[in-house]
């Protein structure tokens, strides 16, 4: 398969609804995903041709597409910090099976067709660079999937997804900050789910906590304010026994989210009504 294919193969995996279709737009893939727009109708052509997926498409609508070979779309690829160049990289580990007791030569020659050891380690040192990582091994087989991601600015139909005009389009500063929190808390929630010891279910996305963030006005959930900095921002589990998933999470401070820790929002609750009960012995 022609380089980067993968990762768009991966891309369209994580818009299937429902089993049945794949909804998604080119703009979506150029400026969400870093598919050179001019390329896309090319990339999906060839993923046709290998009988990969199947174009439904409709005039007028969204790309449709049914997939004929599903594969898993790992978290890194919502990254936008990493090249589509290395997100193919980390697929080709995936799908070699790359383990640590496989000797350098071995690594490459599985992933890059080839037995230079050094070629390997310095692509394996400028991933592990950009994500803050230490090991490439827990990058590639400890990863949430993201699953049913929804087109953006669009709206369902029974043709399949249009461009929803009404949705108000935000000035270059508002989209700046969003991007900004969201990006933030994206990496942030996905390297805690990493460090805790049981797999959690994650299928969070940049659009998901920008829209919580407008959807909260940039608040903490708990106290009503906005934190001064965004590195202030945390995401919080509402029920600590779910992963982090859509409808699971809100956003507030790391202070009250280390105050809260893994109990429910009604344990929380109960504590702060204790410690107000007593406030006159501090």
């Amino acid at each position: 398969m022609k380089r980067n294919l993968n990762v768009l193969l991966a891309v369209i995996n994580a818009y299937e609804e429902n089993g049945e279709f794949s909804h998604f737009s080119g703009a979506e893939l150029n400026h969400k995903f870093g598919f050179a727009t001019k390329n896309i109708p090319q990339m999906l052509k060839d993923l046709v041709d290998l009988k990969y997926i199947e174009n439904h498409t409709i005039n007028g609508f969204y790309n449709r597409y049914k997939i004929l070979k599903h594969i898993d779309c790992p978290e890194f690829i919502l990254d936008n910090k990493l090249s589509n160049s290395q997100k193919d990289f980390l697929l080709r580990c995936i799908e070699q099976n790359i383990t640590e007791d496989l000797s350098k030569k071995e690594m490459a020659r599985r992933v890059n067709g080839n037995e230079n050891g050094w070629n390997f380690s310095r692509s394996v040192d400028g991933i592990l660079e950009i994500l803050g990582e230490d090991s490439l091994f827990d990058i590639i087989s400890e990863f949430n999937i993201v699953k049913e991601l929804k087109p953006e600015n669009a709206i369902k139909t029974e043709f399949g997804y249009k461009t929803n005009k009404n949705i108000k389009r935000l000035d270059s500063s508002e989209k700046t900050q969003d991007n900004i929190i969201a990006q933030f808390l994206l990496k942030k929630s996905s390297q805690c789910r990493r460090r805790r010891n049981k797999v959690l279910e994650y299928n969070l996305t940049l659009e998901y906590i920008k829209e919580l963030l407008l959807k909260q006005e940039y608040k903490d959930y708990y106290t009503g304010q906005v934190p001064e900095n965004y590195e202030d921002y945390s995401i919080d589990r509402i029920d600590s026994n779910l992963g982090y998933i859509e409808g699971n999470i809100v956003i507030t401070t790391n202070r009250v989210n280390t105050m809260k820790n893994d109990m429910s929002t009604e344990e929380f609750k109960k504590l702060i009504s204790d410690i107000y009960k007593n406030i006159s012995n501090f």
